[in-house]
Parts: C-alpha cells; sequence; structure tokens
C-alpha cells in the first residue's frame, strides 16, 4: 500500500484507494471510503506529509508503513478503525506522527505490531480517548507517548522493550486457572498478580469447545499489583466432557479471552429451570446428559399441586408458556424412561 502525500495541494479530484499493492491517497482527500482487502500492502508516507485515515480500512495480511522523514504523520480520524492482521512501520520517522485522533479512533492489529525501533511519539491530538490494541508489540523502545498531549489507551498481549512498553499492558496478569470436577458440581478457579483499569471477568462455559455461553460475571478489582484469588461453582454441570473459559474486560471495554480448560464430569442426572426466578413468560429446561427417549415431557404445576402446562421436549430448549405465570412457587416435572425429576422454580 503506498500514499504518497505532498505539503503542497494537488489539483485533481479526491480519490483515495488501493493500487497493486499500494494504496493511494491524495493531499487533503476526505473521502471516507470504507475499504476491506486481503493482500499485504504499503503506504509510503512522505516528509512533511500526513496521511489521514477517515474511513474504516481492513487489511487482511501485512500492513507497512514506510515514514520516509521527521514530519511523516499517520492519522487515524475517529470514528473510523485501521484494521490489519500485522502493521510494521519502517523509515526513519522521529517526532509526533502517529495520531490516533478522537474517542473512537482505533488501531486494530490481530497479530504483531512492529514499531521498528522508529523514534515515533503518539498522540490523540488534544482530544481523550482512541485506543491502540495489538496481540503483541515489537520494536517500541524508542516509541513513547506524547509528553504535550494525550496517549491512546494501549492494550497488547505482550510488549517487548521499553518505551511505549511501559506501563502497557493488558487488564490483567492471569497466572493460573483450573477446573475441579466434585460430586454435584465443577469448580472453577483462578489467579491474577496484576490487574490494570479491570473490570470484570466473563465466566463461559462450551459443550463442544468452540461455542460458549456465559454463566456469570465475577467483579474484578481495578488497578493492583496485589495477588487475587478468584473463583466461580457451576452448578449445573454436564456429565461428560465440558469446557470453561474466562475473558477479562477492563472499563474501556477491552477484552482479552484466555484458553479454556476442560474437564470430566461423572456426577448424578439432573434437570434444571433457568433463569430461576423466572420472569413467568419464557423459560429454559435443560438436562445435563443426552436424553434419548422422544416421549420425554414435562409437566408444570403450581404451589397447590394444580396442574398448569404440560410440553413435550427433547431434553433442552425454550418453554414459552401458553400463559403468562402470576409470581408465586411453582414445579416442573421431567419424565421420560431414562430418568424423573422435579424442581422448583420462582416466578417473580
Amino acid at each position: 500500500m503506498w500514499v504518497s502525500i505532498s505539503s503542497v495541494a494537488i489539483a485533481q479530484s479526491c480519490s483515495s484507494g488501493p493500487n497493486n499493492s499500494n494504496f493511494v491517497f491524495f493531499n487533503g482527500c476526505q473521502s471516507g471510503t470504507s475499504y476491506s482487502l486481503t493482500g499485504n500492502y504499503t503506504i509510503t508516507v512522505g516528509n512533511n506529509s500526513t496521511v489521514k485515515i477517515n474511513g474504516d480500512v481492513t487489511i487482511n495480511g501485512t500492513l507497512t508503513v514506510d515514514m520516509l522523514g521527521s514530519g511523516s504523520i499517520l492519522e487515524v480520524i475517529s470514528p473510523y478503525t485501521l484494521t490489519a492482521t500485522n502493521i510494521t512501520f519502517s523509515g526513519s520517522a522521529t517526532g509526533k506522527n502517529l495520531i490516533v485522533d478522537g474517542p473512537s479512533a482505533k488501531i486494530v492489529v490481530s497479530n504483531t505490531l512492529n514499531f521498528g525501533g522508529l523514534n515515533l511519539d503518539i498522540d490523540t491530538n488534544g482530544t481523550t480517548g482512541g485506543s491502540i490494541t495489538a496481540g503483541s508489540v515489537t520494536g517500541g523502545a524508542n516509541t513513547t507517548c506524547s509528553s504535550d498531549g494525550n496517549c491512546p489507551t494501549f492494550h497488547a498481549g505482550s510488549c517487548t522493550g521499553g518505551g511505549v512498553c511501559s506501563g502497557q499492558g493488558l487488564p490483567i496478569t492471569l497466572t493460573s486457572f483450573s477446573a475441579l470436577s466434585k460430586s454435584e458440581s465443577i469448580y472453577l478457579k483462578w489467579t491474577t498478580s496484576s490487574e490494570i483499569n479491570f473490570n470484570y471477568f466473563s465466566v463461559q462455559k462450551s459443550g463442544n469447545g468452540e461455542v460458549f455461553d456465559e454463566l456469570t460475571q465475577v467483579r474484578g478489582n481495578g488497578t493492583t499489583n496485589e495477588k487475587h484469588d478468584y473463583s466461580f461453582e457451576d452448578i449445573n454441570p454436564v456429565l461428560g466432557r465440558s469446557y470453561y473459559r474466562i475473558s477479562s474486560i477492563d472499563f474501556d471495554g477491552f477484552t482479552e479471552t484466555f484458553p479454556a480448560v476442560s474437564v470430566e464430569y461423572h456426577g448424578p442426572k439432573n434437570f434444571y429451570i433457568s433463569p430461576n426466578p423466572a420472569d413467568g413468560g419464557q423459560v429454559n429446561a435443560q438436562l445435563n446428559f443426552e436424553e434419548t427417549d422422544s416421549k420425554a415431557s414435562i409437566t408444570i404445576y403450581d404451589n397447590t399441586g394444580s396442574l398448569v402446562s404440560k410440553f413435550a421436549t427433547d431434553g433442552a430448549g425454550k418453554i414459552s408458556l401458553d400463559s403468562q405465570l402470576r409470581g408465586g412457587i411453582y414445579l416442573a416435572r421431567y419424565t421420560s424412561s431414562n430418568f424423573t425429576g422435579t424442581v422448583r422454580f420462582l416466578v417473580k
């Protein structure tokens, strides 16, 4: 992707777009055009020139930003996002030359952001907000946040060297995460050694290790360099193998998802209703085992023992009640040739 912008106005129509492996912008172009491209591209920014990204640009590949001089500037304008698999800076730029301008301006790099050892100065152009997110950062020893402005929020899975890496990182440092199978539950525990601007954990569960559902949220401890232990007990485990994972979410909304752990559960068969308490209009009936009886049913009774509803079921899924249940206590009875269970649930 090649961009050449002169400090002198160019007397031609405003246009921007990909041209083979280059990306061409003309001076002063404010088109706001968005692109999604696959391949490796290069932006070349001339000395005393500015490239403004004022449209969403996605590069499914490596984007090389070649800064030719101290006056070369790459600026991402809010509310747009520059996204790439990898971004590598090269050249000889120094000074305030990487600007994430505005509260919703973003640079997102799924793999590696390589600053190439340049003397880059990152700034938000006097605004508050903006963010840079990368899987890892290298070559940042000489890259710093602007001393006379605001620094964008910076997140990186790993950051080597000094410079911009100093004091930057993910919301938490996770030192352990484990799942223990108990007689009637799965006990999860994890430990952090540090937390930065950290809000909460999302605890998630999966039956196949691919599609996860959130079980609960666990509040974090903000900013701390002390060790903190966390735990959660899944009282509705599924027979056989299940997968659990946690995601950390900071106060800026940045999320990191950690690798899942698997655990085998060999406890008793069980049937349960969620949510409990329910709103009276819809409930989820779930089993912790695979049902093979096609004639299984769920019957709901009120607290006097009177029949309310009866449903045929495959053992799991949403049950839409025929009419809104009034507030009170109800019983749900699951019956099949394999298992019979009763659950008490509350309607608010």
